[in-house]
């Protein structure tokens, strides 16, 4: 089962977004999105899609579990194979290669940011911020994924 015991295992939970008004905060059971099998799934998907529906935060939601590639869960009411899909339909192989790659590679081919976003069904703020970390990378600044795994370093 990987419930949230499991879950706060894995560093990329490090920056794990805080919503103070998201619709899965009031349900007593996270344990809930995170199904055990595609029975499961099915079972509750149609409840979890409902919640997430009417979440302020799904799209953020969605764009965080797509950035940090979590391969399992409900996230902004999408399953993991449709985050897969997403991925996969922008020129991506069948499973979570980051949808960072995906940025920079349309960016490198002269499309725009707000072009991006469409393709992805993400923001086109988050584009640029993704953009404005690779431009800063690109002029030295320290990769952010190193950036992540020193201040998750940090907190041990």
């Amino acid at each position: 089962m990987v419930g949230r015991k499991t879950l706060n295992q894995f560093e990329f939970f490090v920056d794990l977004p805080r919503f103070d008004k998201a619709k899965c905060a009031t349900v007593e059971d996270k344990d809930m999105f995170f199904p055990d099998n595609r029975t499961q799934e099915a079972e509750r998907l149609h409840q979890l899609r409902a919640i997430c529906s009417s979440c302020i935060h799904s799209k953020e939601c969605l764009e965080y579990a797509l950035e940090k590639q979590i391969p399992f869960g409900i996230w902004g009411g999408t399953t993991p194979l449709q985050r897969s899909d997403m991925l996969q339909d922008v020129g991506l192989k069948k499973g979570f290669v980051g949808i960072g790659l995906a940025i920079t590679q349309l960016h490198k081919k002269g499309v725009s940011a707000n072009e991006i976003a469409v393709q992805l069904n993400t923001s086109s703020g988050y584009i640029k911020r993704v953009l404005h970390k690779l431009k800063a990378t690109e002029q030295g600044a320290e990769p952010l994924h190193q950036q992540i795994k020193n201040s998750s370093e940090g907190l041990r």
